[in-house]
């Protein structure tokens, strides 16, 4: 099972403490950031992404098979389509 963080640099300050996430899935990609135009690519085959500022819409969520979770590590939820995600049941 694989998890993605999409934009890790947009909150951690070398601060965090990254072993919970490896404790609860074998496999992780951590990138820095995420342009939206790699977005689709990146979160390819991943079951779980975690997303701070990243943008997930509708095509992105529907393109994502593996995808069984989303966490969204900022206060609002405005940078995910909630509609989609409630479809999917994420």
């Amino acid at each position: 099972m694989l998890g993605v963080f999409l934009d890790l640099e947009s909150l951690d300050r070398g601060d965090l403490d990254l072993q919970p996430l490896h404790d609860v899935l074998p496999e992780w990609h951590f990138h820095a950031a995420t342009r939206q135009a790699d977005v689709s690519e990146r979160i390819r085959g991943a079951c779980v992404v975690v997303s701070n500022k990243v943008v997930l819409d509708r095509d992105t969520l529907q393109t994502a098979e593996a995808l069984q979770l989303v966490c969204i590590t900022a206060t609002g939820t405005n940078n995910i389509d909630l509609d989609a995600a409630r479809e999917r049941r994420l």
